[in-house]
């Protein structure tokens, strides 16, 4: 009996630790200033992602949604700064600067990576900014094995002309009462 309860016991365990949500947690803010604490932060591609709006208001910057050009406009020192969701490259003034990390939705809100926080935002900044990522995303493994099995089951195989299969055709429609389909003259 005690070992059917301790069995019980730790799956509960383990369905309670599975069901708890994980939680991530980002402060940003400029040197000297209280940081602004996020806590919500979504793991994608390996990185982790935030709302631009709360950037925006640790960071002391405007920024403006155009909903019907579908973009997100942020005033820089250095100028005007554009991005969408999807899009690859931060347009400033009239270059194009690549993305690693599409800008997404998640929930409603436009969402930017760490890395284009770090890497694109803070140079256009006149001052550094502090960033610290509390649960940094763990290392993923470059390929997923299930991925590469897949990858294989898909994979076209060539037919191969070697000569040793034989076709046989049977063409039911000659001959007898029955002549089958008819031909361009009936």
């Amino acid at each position: 009996m005690s070992c059917l309860l301790l069995q019980f016991f730790s799956l509960f365990v383990l369905l309670l630790a599975a069901a708890l949500p994980a939680s991530a947690l980002v402060e940003i803010g400029r040197p000297g200033e209280d940081p602004l604490v996020v806590e919500d932060v979504y793991l994608r591609e390996g990185t982790a992602f935030v709302s631009i709006d709360d950037v925006m208001a640790a960071l002391a910057l405007e920024g403006t949604w155009n909903s019907v050009a579908h973009v997100y406009v942020i005033k820089t020192p250095h100028g005007r700064a554009i991005i969408s969701p999807g899009s690859q490259y931060l347009k400033l003034g009239d270059n194009f600067i690549p993305i690693s990390h599409r800008p997404r939705f998640i929930d409603g809100k436009l969402q930017i990576s760490e890395v284009f926080l770090l890497r694109q935002l803070a140079p256009l900044l006149t001052e550094p900014i502090h960033y610290r990522n509390h649960n940094p995303p763990a290392a993923t493994q470059s390929e997923d094995p299930l991925d590469r099995l897949f990858a294989f089951l898909l994979r076209k195989k060539e037919p191969v002309a070697d000569g040793s299969k034989w076709i046989v055709s049977i063409d039911p429609g000659h001959g007898g009462e029955d002549s089958g389909a008819l031909g361009l003259n009936g």
